[in-house]
């Protein structure tokens, strides 16, 4: 959070406030003690708002966090935590295209640290590439569910786009990004992705959390057929194991293929079970997710 906040402060384009939503109050405090006593005190334009890990919700937290801006605020920024902008122009990147005016969502390029493994270096790659590229309807035919991909890891979105498609949806239990993408899109809108727009973010799941994610993401999935109903992941799927494979190689790192393959085994696991979750009890549901709190509220 630190390093964020400090890469935030250098940007060539400033930020004018950033509101920060944290779960556990108590945590948080003990989390950044070592910031200094005026780390937060000095930086005024920064909103501290504690909520409990229950009231947490991923499209309901961001719609409220909107609510402490500024009434002639133009574009939202979302960004997690555990993001770090990779130069001083993150910001400046990302709303560069704005200036094209059906372009209505952006989202910043993903980059691997130091410390991941060549998976999650092909993975990052493979999702985030170097090149930028602008999606709207008419991609879907071609890139299938690809070309709903948005991430709020670190999306900015014109003030507009809310006043035309309304907010992220108020419960879900992951990918409220994607879904509301998909409705801009649905909807006549564009976009971008920002390839010049970057920042550090990379995990090291282990197969049993790849499953829980992916379980979640297609929960999601099931819960909106409005969205997904008529458009395939396998294939995406599939292009990615490909990809994968030829990466490895060129790298000669083939004995990596074996154990990514098991990977996959565990998300296309996670995949089919969250698809099928209603048939699922209760109790295998809270052994597989990632977010326990969703449940509390759906079952």
């Amino acid at each position: 959070l630190k390093q964020l906040i400090e890469g935030l402060d250098r940007q060539t384009v400033p930020v004018h406030k950033i509101i920060l939503i944290n779960t556990d109050e108590q945590t948080f405090m003990k989390a950044t003690a070592s910031f200094g006593s005026d780390f937060f005190t000095k930086r005024a334009y920064i909103v501290i708002k504690h909520i409990s890990t229950a009231e947490f919700d991923h499209g309901k937290t961001r719609n409220e966090a909107r609510t402490f801006c500024d009434a002639d605020t133009d574009v939202y920024i979302y960004m997690t935590q555990d993001a770090v902008p990779a130069d001083t122009r993150l910001i400046e990147k990302l709303i560069e295209p704005f200036e094209e005016e059906e372009v209505l969502i952006t989202y910043a390029r993903q980059m691997a640290s130091e410390q991941a493994g060549l998976i999650e270096q092909f993975t990052r790659e493979y999702n985030y590439p170097d090149k930028s590229v602008v999606r709207s309807l008419a991609n879907v035919p071609t890139e299938g569910i690809k070309a709903y991909f948005c991430s709020n890891v670190c999306a900015a979105y014109r003030s507009t786009v809310f006043e035309m498609f309304g907010s992220f949806v108020d419960r879900t239990i992951f990918n409220e990004d994607m879904i509301f993408a998909a409705n801009v899109l649905k909807g006549g809108g564009k976009i971008a992705y920002a390839a010049d727009a970057k920042v550090i973010h990379s995990h090291n799941y282990t197969n049993m959390k790849q499953l829980r994610r992916n379980f979640d993401l297609a929960v999601s999935q099931a819960d909106h057929p409005e969205v997904f109903l008529d458009i395939s992941s396998e294939a995406e799927g599939m292009r990615y194991l490909k990809q994968a494979v030829g990466y490895f190689s060129k790298h000669k790192k083939n004995y990596l293929i074996v154990p990514f393959i098991i990977t996959c085994v565990f998300k296309y696991a996670g995949y089919w079970l969250g698809y099928r979750y209603r048939k699922l009890s209760p109790a295998l549901i809270r052994k597989i997710t990632m977010n326990y709190n969703y449940w509390d509220y759906k079952l």
